[in-house]
């Protein structure tokens, strides 16, 4: 005589593939996470190698972060980054994007919206930023006469600690304000473009570095204490396409040259957060730092 399942056995049998599914489903989630932050890396290490390719041909000079205008393929006036200038180096602007987070900034946007021209090449959307100061801007619409252009772009013979000076590394465009936290050194007021870094990885920021490899920086969330601090940056959808987002959203970075600025205490003020990885690795009396060369 064939015996069936009873309600109880069924029952037990479901709660026992419940429990499994609870404990197996967080970690197939971290496992794809994990797969997408190795994509991420990889992509930061292809730019890093495109830049690098690109100073052997062009003097051991590094490119300027974005000049305008330029002519896109259609011949249409654009706004020419990095990005474009590397882009015959490694043939896949894609890799502009992370997976885990592919629209995180509406670059276009922002670049319609501030001097009136889109890019030249790249997607509408990307996920990563260039180190402003190893990268100075050139001359824009806004700005015919950008310090930096006076000084020249950056040769490699300037960067101290090539495996310590970022060139990308995940973080937003954003128009910038007033307050410690969104000043590039002790001494300046406001700034007109920051790059506030953004730690999408599980408190750790993607970066690549001027040796050509790439690596996690950790980051921590300003938290309350940064309520009040505000940035716009580069929405999805309008004409003005710029939306505030709040100081809890600000990433501090630590474990850095990036945390402290040349000549500061530690325990100054003016470090107690530092949201970006921009500047030159140096070193001083206390240890390593960074400072700026051209901004």
């Amino acid at each position: 005589m064939r015996r069936g399942f009873t309600l109880i056995e069924l029952l037990v049998v479901i709660a026992i593939i419940a429990i499994l599914a609870a404990i197996l489903f967080p970690v197939f989630a971290q496992a794809r996470e994990k797969a997408r932050q190795t994509q991420c890396m990889n992509n930061l290490k292809q730019m890093a190698t495109g830049t690098l390719s690109y100073i052997q041909d062009y003097e051991e000079k590094f490119p300027m972060a974005v000049y305008a205008p330029a002519l896109n393929r259609s011949g249409q006036q654009c706004a020419f980054t990095l990005f474009d200038a590397v882009d015959p180096y490694i043939r896949n602007l894609d890799i502009t994007r992370c997976p885990s987070e592919p629209n995180a900034l509406y670059l276009n946007a922002g670049f319609r919206a501030v001097i009136n021209m889109p890019t030249c090449n790249l997607p509408e959307t990307i996920s990563y930023m260039y180190n402003y100061d190893l990268l100075p801007p050139g001359r824009t619409p806004i700005d015919q006469n950008p310090p930096a252009v006076s000084k020249g772009t950056v040769s490699i013979a300037e960067v101290e600690f090539p495996a310590e000076t970022t060139i990308n590394f995940e973080a937003d465009l954003a128009l910038g304000g007033t307050g410690s936290v969104l000043r590039r050194t002790p001494t300046s007021s406001s700034i007109f473009l920051i790059v506030p870094v953004r730690a999408r990885h599980s408190e750790f920021i993607q970066a690549n570095f001027v040796d050509g490899h790439a690596k996690a920086v950790k980051g921590r969330k300003l938290g309350q204490a940064g309520q009040g601090m505000q940035y716009t940056y580069p929405g999805r959808t309008g004409n003005d396409p710029f939306t505030g987002r709040l100081g809890p959203d600000f990433w501090c970075v630590s474990g850095t040259p990036y945390a402290r600025y040349i000549g500061t205490q530690p325990n100054d003020p003016f470090n107690s957060c530092r949201p970006y990885l921009e500047g030159i690795a140096t070193e001083d009396s206390l240890g390593k730092c960074y400072k700026y060369i051209r901004l």
